[in-house]
């Protein structure tokens, strides 16, 4: 008979489990930087969801058996908020458990257990971990890389995360645990890192130990995959994690201006939405770069956006940046929109992408996107046409609208709907020109992936459309 439970991790509990463990990579805890990492947003680590399926397996029995070995699957972000569904069942010998969000699979957790001979005393209630920095490495400085890690053990805090061990005796294995994504997270790969397997074979015994030995195996550059080795208290273990493409650096604007002639774009007034990074950033820069007055707008950015008005003001060129969450526009922001007259708006904003899990339409899902692709959009339009001086629309479009991937059905559906509203627009405001392009895979924080296959050079792609 399966065992099935239900967790939702909330966003407090990713401060709290960076605490408890001592990893705080930002993939994890910071989301202003996460949106700009490779799964657009916060991830759960996926140690605490190891905690919670291997507390679940012990639930029944832990004081006749001990553990002979585990392996942990990381197979797709889990983010704060998802409901995922923790499913116990027989395999093999043993017991495996499946992580799942709206039937995806998230994880995968497979131990086997033996009688128990030893029960070992517990490690002490010695807190948390000290807060530190994380590394940054990346594949050529990895190999060789070698340390140890210290244990630490919070009983409330494991309590409270609902993350605690049955009984105090399993509290030296959950602590070693504990210590591998903060290997992962804050020595190898660090900073740049994404955790994807453990294995730990146990059968030669579990001795009390208060630290966890790690060295790295090989450094695959193929694939940026790393492995590492673990001694664990006298059982030896292995861990697999990715170093992640670190956010993509644009363009700066005095690298753009043998491009753009000072005059390119006169004296115009460009609305950016989406400004602080990305298609939006390089686009700010080279209007700028080429004359124009440019106001950039972010959601939850401001340190980009500023970093992009810094620089452009620093090469003689006019911007300002602004908060406007295009989902929720109220009158001030309109009322803003059209006192700028803006000649051209350029529509580059960029939620998180991402998809139901489940086979089913999802509404939910699909109204995020509608209210940023369509009704956002269409607002903002004719906010900035009231002032009669909008010339130009540029409303980059997907080639996901054609691709029909699963993951991007409502994604795909939104902007289907914005490019028909760009047609019909057209048709009715013959003074404006609407721009409509399905963008390649150009370099940005959004198309990065894990094995580092570089996109097109956004610049003279946007360059072209500018013109």
């Amino acid at each position: 008979m399966a065992s099935v439970r239900e967790v939702s991790f909330s966003y407090e509990g990713q401060t709290q489990f960076a605490s408890l463990s001592g990893d705080w990579n930002p993939l994890h805890t910071d989301a202003t930087v996460a949106r700009r990492l490779v799964f657009g947003g916060l991830a759960v680590h996926g140690v605490h969801l190891l905690l919670h399926a291997l507390r679940q397996v012990l639930a029944t029995d832990s004081d006749g058996v001990e553990l002979q070995s585990l392996r942990a699957q990381f197979l797709s972000p889990v983010a704060p908020g998802d409901r995922v569904r923790f499913e116990q069942s027989a395999h093999g010998g043993g017991l495996r458990v499946v992580a799942s969000v709206a039937g995806t699979r998230a994880a995968q957790f497979d131990f086997d257990f033996d009688a128990a001979v030893d029960r070992r005393s517990p490690i002490v209630d010695n807190g948390v971990p000290e807060r530190e920095t994380p590394s940054v490495e990346n594949v050529e400085t990895l190999e060789a890389q070698a340390g140890r890690v210290p244990l630490h053990w919070d009983s409330d805090l494991a309590a409270q995360l609902d993350c605690a061990p049955p009984n105090t005796a399993w509290m030296p294995l959950f602590a070693a645990l504990l210590a591998t994504t903060r290997i992962v997270g804050m020595k190898v790969p660090g900073l740049h890192s994404v955790f994807s397997e453990l294995s730990l074979d146990l059968a030669s015994g579990f001795g009390r130990r208060d630290d966890v030995g790690f060295n790295v195996e090989a450094v695959d550059r193929r694939f940026n995959l790393v492995r590492i080795g673990l001694d664990v208290a006298g059982a030896s273990g292995l861990i697999k994690a990715f170093v992640r493409p670190a956010p993509i650096e644009q363009a700066s604007v005095a690298s753009l201006q043998d491009l753009v002639p000072p005059d390119q774009f006169g004296d115009e007034t460009a609305l950016i939405v989406g400004g602080s990074r990305g298609l939006g950033e390089v686009a700010a820069k080279l209007l700028a770069a080429g004359g124009a007055k440019v106001t950039l707008t972010y959601r939850s950015g401001q340190d980009d956006a500023s970093r992009v008005v810094t620089d452009i003001r620093s090469q003689g060129g006019r911007a300002v940046c602004r908060q406007l969450d295009v989902s929720d526009l109220c009158d001030d922001d309109l009322a803003w929109l059209q006192s700028l007259r803006s000649q051209r708006v350029l529509y580059m904003a960029t939620p998180r992408i991402f998809g139901e899990k489940g086979s089913r339409f999802a509404p939910d899902h699909f109204a995020v996107f509608e209210r940023v692709y369509l009704h956002g959009f269409l607002q903002l339009f004719y906010a900035a046409q009231a002032a009669g001086t909008l010339r130009q629309v540029l409303y980059p479009s997907s080639v996901a609208v054609d691709n029909y991937e699963r993951q991007l059905f409502e994604y795909g559906i939104a902007k289907a709907a914005g490019e028909q509203a760009c047609h019909f627009l057209a048709s009715m405001h013959k003074d404006v020109e609407f721009l409509v392009p399905r963008l390649p895979r150009l370099a940005t924080d959004q198309t990065a992936s894990l094995t580092g296959t570089p996109g097109e050079d956004p610049v003279r792609f946007l360059l072209n459309l500018l013109r």
